[in-house]
């Protein structure tokens, strides 16, 4: 039976190979306390660093994702206030329109008044022709009587 002892990796630099020791148990003897201590203590400060890396790693990962989901909160506002302004503008929109509706409505009645007006004017004109046709009229009857 073998048992393979590896070294956490940790970022190693291109040229560099991540060490591995095998050690069998036939060849378990083959090795000093103190060689075997060597490994072990070696084997904990990688997994120390491979830890603390991991650690240094999940934050990173927690502040990312703290930063996105910000962002997709300031999306969500950002999109909100352009629909809020979209309806704005549709507001505006309609309003404008009624406003010109209005304004054109107003342009016809201040057209048909000064039609009127000017009706208004021919009849006055008519009444005075009239009331002159009247008063020759009458001096004709009162030259005839």
């Amino acid at each position: 039976m073998q048992k393979e002892l590896v070294q956490p990796q940790t970022p190693q630099p291109a040229a560099q190979q991540p060490e591995v020791v095998t050690f069998s148990l036939a060849r378990m003897d083959e090795f000093s306390h103190e060689e075997l201590q060597q490994v072990i203590v070696r084997y904990d400060g990688q997994l120390k660093k491979y830890k603390a890396l991991m650690q240094e790693k999940d934050t990173k990962i927690q502040s990312l994702e703290a930063k996105v989901e910000q962002v997709v909160t300031e999306q969500q506002s950002i999109e909100e206030m352009m629909t809020l302004r979209s309806d704005e503008i549709n507001s505006l929109k309609q309003h404008m329109q009624t406003f010109m509706n209005e304004n054109e409505s107003l342009k016809r009645l201040v057209a048909a008044l000064e039609q009127s007006t000017l009706h208004v004017e021919d009849l006055e004109t008519e009444n005075q022709q009239l009331k002159l046709q009247l008063d020759d009229v009458k001096s004709l009857n009162a030259s005839l009587s």
